[in-house]
């Protein structure tokens, strides 16, 4: 008796060579990509794509310098725990200096 996983196999093989290089029907086998015959080898171009920067938001720079930066932690740091209106270092307005505030500072650090 024919050992079927013996056969399978090649035809296995031969079916992923196929619908990796593609396969135009009647004839020859054809790249999916790359390879185009009179053009020579052609490699996919690259796409980049860059995720834009959060804008500086006024309520995140406390010391009013148009920068989010060490000298906002610090005053973020002096402020942290007290609870109350007019703070600085409160970023999202809840009266109290914790960390959503701090979450707020990260995510526009600079």
């Amino acid at each position: 008796m024919i050992d079927l996983l013996r056969v399978k196999r090649p035809l296995i093989f031969i079916l992923v060579i196929l619908a990796v290089f593609g396969y135009s029907g009647l004839g020859h086998a054809k790249p999916a990509f790359g390879y185009g015959g009179s053009g020579g080898f052609r490699a996919p171009t690259p796409t980049l794509s860059v995720a834009p920067t959060p804008s500086v938001s006024s309520s995140a720079d406390v010391t009013g310098d148009n920068q989010v930066n060490a000298l906002d932690f610090n005053t973020l740091m002096v402020d942290w725990g007290r609870a109350g209106s007019g703070l600085l270092a409160d970023i999202n307005g809840d009266n109290l200096v914790d960390l959503l505030d701090f979450n707020m500072l990260m995510v526009y650090w600079q």
